[in-house]
């Protein structure tokens, strides 16, 4: 028995159908890379929130606080003293017998900033310090008024 040859026979392809393949194998590869590169920042930005330790729903806890009644109103309390004592301060470069009232609304201003500070923030690092300042302030204020 005798064993035939195959031949092979290629496919001969026109130009144009090499044309749209390449075409088609570069717009693949491009496709792949566009992929990659959005898997890499995919994967950055997965780090990155792990680095800083906070997920988008922790982002939004700390930037927008609840508050309540209480504390909306000693926030108001806090920006109302704020506003006179900076009036006051400029009407103290014109007229020196308003420092106490400056001293007072100074120190009721620190006062309420260390309350802020203490039940909003809950930062006690400055608390002990505006409190100190806030009646210093008051006692200073006092003792102006009372001449001694």
């Amino acid at each position: 028995m005798k064993k035939k040859k195959k031949t092979e026979v290629k496919e001969v392809k026109s130009v144009d159908e090499k044309k749209n393949e390449l075409k088609r194998t570069k717009s693949d590869e491009y496709y792949d890379e566009v992929t990659k590169e959005n898997e890499i920042i995919e994967v950055l930005d997965t780090v990155n929130e792990s680095e800083s330790g906070e997920s988008d729903e922790v982002k939004e806890k700390v930037q927008k606080p609840k508050l309540t009644k209480k504390q909306f109103i000693l926030l108001n309390i806090q920006f109302i003293l704020s506003i006179i004592t900076l009036i006051l301060a400029i009407v103290y470069f014109f007229q020196k017998r308003v420092m106490f009232a400056l001293q007072i609304s100074l120190g009721l201003t620190m006062l309420i900033t260390g309350v802020n500070n203490l039940i909003i923030y809950k930062r006690k690092a400055f608390t002990i310090l505006y409190f100190l300042l806030g009646i210093v302030l008051l006692v200073l204020a006092i003792i102006n008024i009372l001449g001694i």
